[in-house]
């Protein structure tokens, strides 16, 4: 799971870069409140960002991701071709 530990990385940089400007410290403390009722502490934010496991996050993209939740679509000239079901099953 190294793309794993690099996407962690990245967030917890980025959440850390958002925090140099008073519009987003401001607006983070705002979602906080509207959210959870209370300040969120950075690094307790960085603490469940680490417990992400891939597991969990195949779990997630299993969910949202479904064949149920799927739509596909076609642009082009299909000639009159039709596409069943087994596009989908691929």
């Amino acid at each position: 799971p190294v793309e794993l530990a690099r996407t962690k990385n990245q967030m917890k940089g980025n959440m850390l870069l958002g925090l140099e400007t008073s519009d987003s410290r401001m607006s983070r403390i705002a979602k906080n409140e509207l959210y959870y009722g209370r300040d969120v502490p950075i690094e307790e934010v960085a603490t469940n960002i680490d417990a992400v496991t891939n597991d969990d996050v195949v779990r997630v993209a299993s969910r949202v991701f479904g064949n149920h939740l799927l739509g596909l679509t076609v642009l082009g000239d299909m000639k009159g071709e039709a596409l069943g079901q087994e596009v989908l099953l691929q």
